[in-house]
C-alpha cells in the first residue's frame, strides 16, 4: 500500500490551487506497523490541510475575503496540478459561488458571536 499512499499524497499536494513553481520530493519508509485505508486518507489530508491557514493569512494580508482568494487562485480547466497532470474539468470556482450566501451568513453570525463574547 505504501507507493499508493505516497502517490496519493503527491497528487493532492497542491490541493485545488494552481501553483506553477511547486516541486515535491516524497520518501516512502516502511515500518513493521500494519497499514490500513485510514492511513491513505490521512496522507491525503496531511498534504492538503497545511494550505488552509496560509491561504487565510495571505487573504487577510492583502485584504481579500478568504473564499474569494481561494476562488481567484483555484485551478482552471487546462492548468496542471502538482503532478503535472492537466485538469480538463474543475468545478470548484462555480461551487464556491454556489455556497457564497451560506458562507457570508456563517461569517456574519460568527462575527456577531465574537462581538457578544464576554471578556474577563
Amino acid at each position: 500500500m505504501g507507493p499508493g499512499i505516497v502517490n496519493r499524497a503527491i497528487l493532492m499536494l497542491s490541493g485545488s490551487y494552481y501553483i506553477p513553481t511547486i516541486k515535491a520530493i516524497a520518501r516512502l519508509i516502511y515500518t513493521n506497523a500494519p497499514g490500513d485505508l485510514q492511513h491513505e486518507e490521512l496522507a491525503r489530508l496531511r498534504s492538503t490541510m497545511p494550505w488552509s491557514q496560509p491561504i487565510d493569512m495571505l487573504a487577510e494580508k492583502i485584504g481579500i475575503d478568504p473564499l474569494e482568494f481561494r476562488r481567484m487562485n483555484s485551478l482552471k480547466p487546462g492548468q496542471p496540478k502538482s503532478t503535472g497532470r492537466t485538469v480538463e474539468q474543475w468545478p470548484l470556482p462555480e461551487l464556491m459561488e454556489a455556497i457564497r450566501p451560506h458562507y457570508d451568513r456563517a461569517r456574519s453570525e460568527a462575527a456577531q458571536l465574537q462581538s457578544q463574547r464576554r471578556r474577563d
